[in-house]
């Protein structure tokens, strides 16, 4: 996620008019519009990964090191 911000952050430095660019001629639709987009949902889907990893694998190894310091595993 890091990286697609600052990939999109140094482009928009870089170029900003490449945003402003029509995706066809004659439409008010930009590419800054596209690119805007696929930042906000790779953004949901990382973190619904992320979600779903932590709510099960990482769960499962959290409630393992709580029992073993409680002692109920050996």
């Amino acid at each position: 996620m890091f990286i697609v911000y600052v990939v999109f952050i140094l482009f928009i430095g870089m170029s900003p008019h490449t945003f402003g660019i029509p995706v066809s001629e004659g439409s008010v639709t930009t590419w800054g519009i596209y690119v805007g987009l696929f930042v906000i949902l790779f953004a949901f889907t990382i973190t619904g990964i992320y979600v779903h990893k932590a709510n099960g694998e990482f769960e499962q190894m959290t409630q393992d090191v709580v029992k073993k310091v409680k002692g109920e595993i050996k």
